[in-house]
């Protein structure tokens, strides 16, 4: 095949059971390839995976999608992900361009994916920031602390502080003035509805509590060598969120299960080191009680009223009127009460996957040599939040817990 983008020959042997073994002279090349590769199996899974991102299920899936897509228009994920592509290092960039070139060239190539054929539609082409956007998307699953702070609302809304200490005994130590909020108690359990039609689609978020890795140092095992295992929980489905393939260049080899959407093996080895993960779950998220002000479009910050960003989001509806959503953006992150049907109060998130913080992680984990090298890419790893564990040729074995 003769593809604009890459800068060599790129080679893609699969093996009898389908798993693609690609050479290629560089990087960009190998994640070319890749993304080649995963526009070529998993169309329609991208599709799904962009469109859940940006908000525009309801183009193609119809009004069962709007409160998906009103959630994060609401979030403003794609927003977000711009703002941190923004402030990714060159070299990260260029990861995440190529990878979406490759996804492109496949997807236009053809051919169109069945299910696309079915819904009458068209593959959309990928942008870089739509990599971040479904990393983001990762992290919104897999933080599974919204409900928990929604259900503390309800209980101090009912039966006031002493109860919320309790039922959590940290609540005391962390907030003594807690306010006797006094209304009808919220409710979680629409928004916990939406969680779970977005963790179906996304792949992620079902199961995550029971997910395992682990590491054994060579005086433990029977060859003399570290041995490294990982059982990730993830929803089962058709097709599954990992990917299996084998990346070798001239400076680096890498194999194992690459992630559909992203440029990364989370679980995988390069020849030195081996590395799996589970759900860090990690609190990286809060929600904000505010008080808006009289216009709709301001929120009170002490004695004053602080004007807030206000942006319209127009959702397409297939056989059905457009949605306008009015997306305001307080000091304290965007106010998401408006789609929490039985929640009765004005509420922001704040949340480290809505901030732009540079990104490497597992991104930049190709090449490392050494646990003190594997470790520093991910000084720059905003989320998800990760258990990581590790073992390598030379013996060592390690565990970290990566995301903000």
């Amino acid at each position: 095949m003769r593809l604009d983008g890459p800068s060599a020959p790129i080679t893609i042997r699969r093996d009898r059971w389908g798993v693609p073994h690609l050479s290629a002279a560089t990087d960009g090349d190998a994640w070319f390839g890749l993304g080649f590769c995963h526009g070529q199996d998993r169309a329609f899974q991208l599709e799904i995976l962009l469109r859940a991102a940006r908000g525009r299920l309801a183009e193609v899936l119809g009004p069962r999608a709007v409160p998906v897509d009103r959630l994060m228009r609401r979030l403003g994920v794609q927003r977000s992900a711009q703002a941190q592509l923004a402030v990714a290092a060159a070299d990260v960039t260029a990861v995440l361009t190529a990878y979406v070139e490759g996804v492109n060239a496949a997807v236009r190539r053809g051919p169109r994916p069945h299910e696309l054929v079915l819904l009458r539609a068209r593959p959309t082409p990928w942008r870089a920031s739509d990599v971040l956007a479904v990393a983001a998307l990762q992290s919104l699953a897999l933080s599974g602390n919204w409900d928990s702070e929604l259900a503390r609302l309800a209980i101090l809304e009912a039966d006031g502080p002493d109860a919320l200490r309790a039922v959590d005994p940290a609540y005391g130590a962390w907030d003594g003035a807690a306010p006797t909020l006094g209304a009808t108690p919220s409710d979680a359990s629409p928004l916990a509805a939406d969680m779970e039609l977005l963790a179906g689609l996304v792949g992620v978020g079902v199961g995550i509590g029971a997910s395992n890795n682990w590491a054994l140092a060579p005086s433990r095992t029977r060859g003399g060598s570290a041995l490294l295992a990982n059982d990730p929980h993830l929803a089962p489905g058709v097709p599954g969120p990992w990917y299996l393939a084998h990346i070798e260049t001239p400076e680096w080899s890498l194999s194992g299960a690459s992630f559909v959407g992203a440029p990364s093996f989370p679980i995988g080895q390069n020849g030195f080191a081996a590395w799996g993960i589970s759900a860090g779950l990690s609190d990286a998220s809060d929600l904000f009680v505010v008080e808006p002000g009289p216009d709709g479009t301001s929120v009170r910050s002490g004695d004053e009223l602080v004007e807030c960003d206000v942006i319209d989001e127009r959702i397409g509806v297939r056989g059905g009127p457009a949605v306008v959503e009015r997306v305001v953006v307080t000091p304290w992150g965007p106010l998401i009460s408006p789609v929490l049907e039985g929640v009765h109060r004005a509420l922001a998130v704040r949340a480290v996957w809505l901030e732009p913080h540079p990104v490497r992680g597992l991104l930049g984990v190709a090449r490392a040599t050494s646990f003190a090298a594997f470790r520093e890419a991910f000084a720059d790893w905003p989320g998800p939040a990760l258990n990581v564990a590790y073992a390598d040729a030379a013996g060592h074995v390690a565990w970290q817990l990566v995301g903000r």
